[in-house]
């Protein structure tokens, strides 16, 4: 059973405006950031999930039953790499993040691809796995060119749900990973993100 959760969320200042956020979750405990932004929209981001029966947190990947069929064509590529699930989980993030990034209004639409290409060549530079990640990343560069020529990669609001298709055939089980490793990344596309919000 899954619940909608509705948070208020108050923005001082000129608008003095409350801010509807809804959650949709299944049950247990959440930790989120939370950006509330004084144009009156916010950004919601899940930073770790606990189950409440104390067992270890659990992050499944995505049910194929599920998936878009983008997600499942990017699923299909990423299972045929022969890499550490920690390195596949980074490509998860990097999507993720730019994703958010993008359709939250930190990061400029055409910065995206640039972000991704930049931050695809850090993680397999930092891996030493290049060569076995490069069918995958052909795939998603043939998955954007024809979103891109179907007038579904241009906006804001497309990239952002493009890419959100994307990371979602990349998940990897959150059993499967190592969290030192997972860490490593995150500050590692902290990074990167932060080098692309600055740009003009």
């Amino acid at each position: 059973m899954r619940y909608l959760l509705v948070l208020l969320l108050s923005i001082p200042g000129p608008l003095m405006a409350q801010i509807p956020v809804v959650i949709d979750v299944p049950p247990g405990v959440y930790i989120v950031r939370i950006e509330a932004k004084a144009d009156g929209t916010s950004v919601v981001e899940q930073l770790n999930v606990y189950r409440l029966d104390g067992k270890t947190p659990e992050n499944p990947p995505e049910n194929p039953d599920t998936m878009t069929p983008i997600g499942k064509r990017v699923k299909v590529l990423v299972d045929a790499v022969a890499d550490d699930p920690n390195t596949k989980q980074a490509f998860q993030m990097l999507y993720d993040r730019v994703s958010k990034e993008v359709g939250g209004g930190t990061m400029k639409p055409e910065l995206a691809n640039e972000a991704l290409a930049f931050g695809s060549n850090r993680i397999v530079a930092e891996s030493e796995t290049a060569e076995r990640w490069k069918p995958f990343r052909e795939g998603i560069s043939a998955v954007l060119i024809e979103q891109a020529v179907g007038g579904n990669y241009g906006t804001a609001k497309q990239i952002s749900k493009v890419l959100v298709d994307i990371q979602s055939g990349i998940k990897q089980p959150k059993t499967e990973l190592v969290p030192a490793e997972s860490t490593k990344w995150q500050t590692f596309i902290d990074k990167i993100i932060t080098l692309f919000r600055e740009l003009e």
